[in-house]
């Protein structure tokens, strides 16, 4: 099945393979780093759960990076998400 392009249903199965992917990796005693753009509230709070069930640490770090920065490697990229969708997350987490 080729998943294409971004909808809930893909988001909600690919949110498990990536948590099982971690999950089974730290199990198995690597270090994982999980860089994630859109990282609201609900996924910090399930990564943490995941932390304490496997009792192991989590950090999270932010990393700052300009708004024309984001848009210009946007456009360097295969598949870009384009401008507006860069916008609108700027717009949601750093908007001040």
């Amino acid at each position: 099945m080729a998943l294409g392009k971004w909808n809930n249903l893909h988001e909600a199965l690919i949110k498990d393979w990536e948590e099982n992917l971690v999950r089974t990796a730290i199990s198995n005693g690597y270090d994982v780093i999980v860089d994630d753009t859109n990282l609201n509230l609900n996924t910090c709070e399930r990564w943490k759960k995941v932390s304490i069930y496997l009792d192991c640490k989590i950090e999270f770090k932010f990393i700052a990076t300009a708004l024309d920065e984001c848009i210009r490697r946007d456009k360097q990229r295969p598949d870009p998400v384009g401008e507006n969708v860069i916008r609108k997350l700027y717009d949601k987490y750093l908007k001040l």
